[in-house]
């Protein structure tokens, strides 16, 4: 007891020097039986957690202590309902551009964010300007979990690209149905015109244009190449006889006529045999031009032979 005294009398001194003022923020607590409130001088400011928690510094009249009594209740949320309570300055706060929806499981953040992993090297950031996925250290993948399911992508006002390490775009799909590859302006599905080796030609050059090659190929301004095919020969009976067609006309012109050609000819025996071959060539005597030929056509057998029919012909000029 003489102890406990001791204390209460160097403590009572002390607080009737200092003033008998008291400024705290928030609710006093009453002290429990047994204790008797703390009186502090003006100085001293008690801030709660939100300046609505119960409080008091009590003495314990049995040994002299000093203690917090503070109130068990929760402090009040900040802000609004919905909103994440965070430390703003040491106060508890809330604000309306960072909400969690439980009902819905929906996080909300209305502003520029950024979430990245422990290494500090890997992030995904979003802000007005845009998204920015950055991996440093690991693989991007995008993975559509399900059947049917589809990852779509696409840029209401540009386009869509993948890029290399220097920014060059190596595909690039326009929002207005126009792809490209490897740095090559988009344009829309190209359309494969011509026949023979003039679409092999066209096609070429549409994948050029694509950016899918490097057409390196080189073509002359005379190049053709023509097929015509007709029957109007007759072979006299006797061996090894010839006719000589009449003059057949390509369907386009040639340059010039410095082309090359080949032709084929069948006909059927009187005989009731099998389909014969014939040697067929160019009539010397009637030298071609870029437009028309004549050609001689002559049996292999010596028997007697009827018309020379399906005679077949290509020209080609390089």
């Amino acid at each position: 007891m003489l102890k406990n005294s001791l204390r209460v009398a160097l403590l009572l001194p002390v607080l009737f020097f200092l003033s008998v003022e008291t400024r705290a923020q928030g609710t006093e607590l009453d002290c429990p039986s047994g204790q008797q409130r703390a009186i502090f001088p003006g100085s001293v400011t008690i801030n709660p957690a939100n300046g609505k928690q119960r409080f008091n510094f009590c003495i314990v009249a049995a040994t002299g202590h000093m203690v917090y009594q503070g109130d068990a209740t929760a402090p009040i949320a900040a802000g609004s309902n919905k909103q994440i309570q965070f430390n703003d300055a040491g106060n508890l706060a809330g604000n309306p551009n960072l909400l969690w929806d439980k009902v819905a499981n929906t996080f909300t953040v209305n502003g520029d964010s950024t979430l990245t992993d422990t290494s500090g090297l890997n992030s995904v950031s979003t802000s007005a300007t845009g998204i920015n996925i950055f991996g440093f250290n690991g693989a991007i993948s995008m993975l559509a979990n399900g059947v049917a399911q589809n990852i779509g992508m696409s840029s209401l006002g540009g386009s869509v690209k993948m890029e290399d390490s220097t920014g060059a775009a190596i595909v690039e799909v326009t929002n207005d149905t126009k792809l490209g590859f490897y740095t090559a302006t988009p344009i829309v599905k190209p359309t494969v015109s011509g026949s023979d080796i003039a679409a092999l030609g066209s096609l070429l050059t549409k994948l050029a244009s694509l950016g899918l090659i490097t057409n390196s190929t080189t073509t002359s301004s005379n190049y053709k190449v023509q097929f015509l095919t007709f029957a109007s020969c007759t072979i006299v009976a006797g061996t090894y006889n010839e006719c000589v067609t009449t003059a057949k006309t390509w369907p386009t012109a040639f340059s010039d006529a410095t082309y090359g050609m080949s032709c084929t000819a069948q006909g059927t025996p009187t005989d009731g045999g099998n389909k014969e071959s014939y040697i067929v060539y160019e009539d010397t005597a009637t030298p071609k031009t870029a437009t028309q030929f004549v050609v001689r056509v002559q049996n292999n057998r010596g028997t007697t032979q009827v018309d020379a029919v399906n005679i077949s012909c290509i020209g080609v000029h390089l």
